[in-house]
């Protein structure tokens, strides 16, 4: 997915299994392999209660308070 970020550039995120990880923030998630820039990102792309129904967001993450960065992890949204 392309997406445009707040600097008004275009950005290709990083959607791939075999990606790894970079540091101690940076999350891969295992079930629809976005990258997130840090574990507050992850956590809220996903919903549902955890160990029941937990599951990803399916829909667009900027309506969620998530953008892309300059490289394409999804981040928390910059005010």
């Amino acid at each position: 997915m392309t997406v445009k970020n707040t600097q008004g550039s275009m950005v290709q995120e990083i959607r791939d299994r075999s990606y790894k990880p970079k540091g101690e923030s940076e999350c891969l998630c295992p079930s629809c392999h976005r990258v997130f820039a840090s574990t507050e990102a992850f956590d809220m792309h996903l919903v549902g209660r955890h160990g029941v129904d937990r599951t990803c967001l399916k829909t667009a993450l900027p309506e969620f308070g998530l953008e892309l960065d300059a490289v394409g992890r999804w981040r928390r949204k910059r005010i």
